[in-house]
Parts: structure tokens; C-alpha cells; sequence
């Protein structure tokens, strides 16, 4: 409505030495995050901490280096 206002707080985790990989790379089947790693040819279950519409972090399942494919 006019004259009405709100103030808004967005609160965001940091991870200072996070592994981050693009968000079209992971893939969610049956509860879990996939990737696909270059060079090994197969999927790599992997844990993600958190996504955001164009990256996700990666907890464990990649070491930095790792190379992944995105469709």
C-alpha cells in the first residue's frame, strides 16, 4: 500500500575457504548432490552446504583442483 515502508535484514553464511562450483554442475537425485568430474567419467556424490541461484558449496566429495562438467 502507499505510504507503508518495511526494513529488511538478509543475513549470509561465510565460508572463507570454500570450494564452490557452478550451480548447473550439481545435480539433486534421490535426496543427494551429483556431480559429474572431468577426466573419471562418472558421477561423484558429493555434500553441499548451501546454493545460491548460480553457485553451490561444496563441503566434501571435490578437493580443490577437481574438474567437473556442466551440461
Amino acid at each position: 500500500r502507499p505510504g507503508l515502508s518495511v526494513r529488511v535484514e538478509v543475513l549470509r553464511a561465510a565460508w572463507p575457504q570454500a570450494l564452490v562450483v557452478p550451480r548447473h554442475a550439481v545435480h539433486f537425485e534421490k535426496e543427494q548432490a551429483v556431480v559429474v568430474r572431468k577426466g573419471l567419467g562418472g558421477r561423484t556424490v558429493v555434500r553441499v552446504a548451501g546454493c545460491t541461484l548460480v553457485e553451490c558449496v561444496v563441503e566434501s566429495g571435490l578437493k580443490e583442483g577437481d574438474h567437473v562438467l556442466i551440461p
